[in-house]
């Protein structure tokens, strides 16, 4: 047996039926041919160099080029004389060209009229951003405050003189509708200074009641931490505060949502007209944070000049615990300390606070709601 047929036969594992090479090939040829595929055996998937780019170079074995099936598929669809959608999907339409169209089949009064109308309400929205920033809302349950950019146009004054609210009401005759919470005797450098009730607003369901912390030594503030907690009458919705936008934040108070408040509407020290004279807003001085807790809503208002900051009003309120009337009674030598009695504890307030009551099944984010100044000011 030749070389050639014994390699024939050792390459393929058996004896071939049929021949291996085309009949032309020379013996030399197909001896390199064996030798090939002895190093390269296909159905081993193991191909020669660059053999896919050699193939793929071939005319009858090239790719499709893109778009063959759909031209492929249209010409087959014509001559069989078959309906057929276009040759390539349409691209979508920009939103606005429909609108152009119908515009160019309209008379051109009516769309100049239609362009007059866009056109004011992009102007509409341009000029009213400003004031939906300035009038986001941070809302509780009943209470929260509403941003503004200036202090509001007609507030109403506040109402008539009460009597002497500064008074402090006898203990057994302290009934308010709730229960009331406080920080002890004595919270951080602040010492239980007295309480008192005020009488039921129209807002209020039932009386207010306010007490007082104090710093029982001289301070760079005023030196007093006040505490009002009252729940919102059924008539109403929430009692918001009107402040300057950007002097509100969200703050968390155990898990809950808490709102604090930077500054207070003070009059201007510098009188510029009598028409321009409006309150204008500090920051800086006065803190507040408001907290509600089953239903009853804390405002606790400190002096930031005393160390009352952010920070400092949310660990006061984490210390609030409910209590009773014998609780209620500051302690005789903090009073010594402090050289003064418990009616001039409660000192005439500064600032003014502007409140926005919120008539019942009205929509908390909507801007209506009566605003009025409120009588009963703390620092």
């Amino acid at each position: 047996m030749s070389e050639f047929e014994r390699t024939r036969r050792d390459s393929a594992g058996t004896e071939s039926t049929s021949p291996w090479f085309p009949a032309d090939f020379t013996p030399d040829e197909a001896a390199f041919a064996s030798e090939l595929r002895e190093l390269f055996p296909l159905e081993e998937e193991i191909l020669p160099p660059h053999f896919i780019q050699t193939v793929i170079e071939d005319d009858w074995h090239s790719m499709t080029p893109p778009g063959f099936e759909q031209k492929l598929t249209y010409n087959v669809f014509a001559r069989l004389s078959l309906p057929r959608g276009p040759l390539f999907p349409k691209q979508p339409r920009a939103p606005w060209h429909n609108v152009r169209q119908r515009l160019n089949r309209t008379s051109r009064p009516v769309a100049a009229s239609f362009v007059l109308v866009a056109l004011a309400m992009i102007f509409s929205v341009i000029v009213a951003t400003p004031s939906f920033a300035a009038g986001m809302q941070l809302l509780l349950a009943h209470t929260g405050v509403r941003q503004v950019d200036r202090y509001p146009e007609h507030v109403q004054s506040p109402t008539a003189t009460r009597g002497d609210t500064s008074t402090t009401l006898a203990y057994d005759a302290l009934t308010p509708t709730f229960p009331i919470s406080y920080l002890g005797s004595k919270a951080d450098k602040y010492a239980f200074a007295g309480v008192q009730l005020l009488p039921a607003e129209s807002w209020s369901d039932g009386p207010i009641v306010e007490m007082q912390y104090a710093i029982p030594h001289d301070s760079p503030g005023s030196g007093i931490l006040d505490i009002r907690e009252f729940k919102v009458s059924p008539n109403y919705s929430a009692v918001l505060q009107a402040v300057q936008a950007g002097s509100a934040a969200w703050v968390s108070l155990d898990g809950r949502p808490a709102v604090y408040i930077d500054g207070i509407w003070t009059d201007p020290v510098i009188h510029r007209q009598p028409m321009m004279d409006t309150p204008i807003w500090q920051f800086g001085v006065r803190s507040e944070l408001m907290v509600e807790r089953n239903g009853v809503v804390f405002w606790i208002v400190g002096d930031q000049r005393d160390g009352a900051n952010q920070a400092e009003l949310v660990k006061l309120a984490g210390m609030l615990t409910e209590t009773d009337m014998r609780s209620l009674r500051p302690l005789p030598i903090t009073l010594h300390g402090l050289g003064e009695s418990v009616k001039q504890i409660f000192q005439k307030p500064r600032g003014r606070e502007v409140l926005v009551l919120m008539p019942r099944g009205s929509a908390l984010t909507t801007p209506v709601g009566i605003t009025f100044q409120s009588n009963n000011i703390s620092y």
